[in-house]
């Protein structure tokens, strides 16, 4: 959606030219600026784009009470629009939070085009949003989702600087114990990957000292005879980087036929799905500051499982 933007210079700021207060008091990268600066009544300081004999530009300088109006202009979407149902958790009108169910795929791909969370999303919103981060089509769980390009920077911004925490919870294969860091770089490999939906080859990843930084931290929660269940903080977000790094240590998930085969082992208990669940994120609000911290219930098949 469009996004507007208010500020007032300080006393402190007087004397300031536009782009510094933007870039320091408004957070605001030089691509967004840039895009600002061009559209029509994009930029305007006390309503005006001609101020005090000069127009406004980003050297234009500042005086204290200057109110400072910043209009952003998001695009239309560029998915196709397919109903669906989708499960709000949170919702204003910069971010929402989707509780995915599993099965669902997120992003339109080969063999889904139009029946993703995407398409979903494009049907309730008129305006296009941005995803920050995804979810494997059999993962279910919160996610998090910028209705503005300014909102999404600022999540994005959150997400590399680990502000922005994403908890999970797993079955693992086996008995487990404790906490623990799982520290091991993952490579995508094609030796033996298994071939996917429309003859498209499965993207695997596998521990070895040659690829991207990889950090996991796990929580044993409950542990059984067959299988534990645990709670999962990324500190990075690699592609398969919970499944691979469950697998690399001899526990790989539930459900997952994949990285079971990968790593040889086949737990005693079947599922009908990767059992991996986005439980929690953690974040501020992106304009406001606000902590936010929103949850996704455990699904009916995880209970089940542990019920046993």
């Amino acid at each position: 959606m469009n996004k507007h933007i208010t500020y007032t210079v300080t006393p402190q700021e007087d004397g300031w030219p536009l782009e510094k207060v933007l870039r320091e008091k408004l957070s605001l990268s030089a691509g967004q600026i840039r895009g600002v600066k061009f559209m029509p009544s994009g930029m305007l300081v006390n309503q005006q784009t001609f101020l005090r004999g000069r127009p406004v530009t980003t050297r234009f300088v500042m005086r204290s009470g200057d109110r400072i109006d910043l209009n952003f202009t998001d695009q239309g979407p560029s998915v196709l629009p397919a109903a669906g149902p989708l499960s709000i958790l949170w919702e204003s009108e910069d971010l929402l939070f989707v509780n995915k169910e599993a099965g669902l795929a997120v992003h339109p791909a080969h063999g889904h085009y139009t029946d993703t969370l995407v398409n979903r999303l494009a049907a309730r919103y008129s305006e296009p949003v941005r995803l920050i981060g995804r979810l494997d089509k059999n993962t279910s769980g919160v996610l998090a989702v910028a209705r503005n390009t300014l909102a999404a920077t600022r999540l994005e911004h959150q997400r590399d600087e680990g502000i922005l925490k994403r908890y999970y919870l797993a079955l693992a294969a086996g008995t487990m114990t404790g906490t623990g860091l799982i520290d091991l770089p993952l490579l995508e490999t094609s030796d033996g990957t298994p071939v996917g939906e429309n003859g498209h080859a499965l993207r695997l990843m596998k521990a070895d000292p040659a690829g991207r930084s990889a950090a996991t931290e796990y929580e044993v929660l409950e542990a059984h005879e067959d299988f534990s269940l645990l709670k999962i903080h990324l500190l990075t977000g690699r592609t398969h980087q919970i499944r691979a790094h469950l697998a690399a240590l001899g526990h790989p998930l539930l459900g997952d036929e994949l990285y079971q085969e990968f790593c040889g082992i086949r737990p005693a208990l079947a599922a009908a799905r990767t059992m991996l669940h986005s439980h929690e994120i953690r974040c501020l609000h992106p304009f406001t500051g606000e902590p936010l911290s929103i949850t996704a219930p455990l699904p009916e098949d995880f209970r089940q499982l542990i019920s046993q």
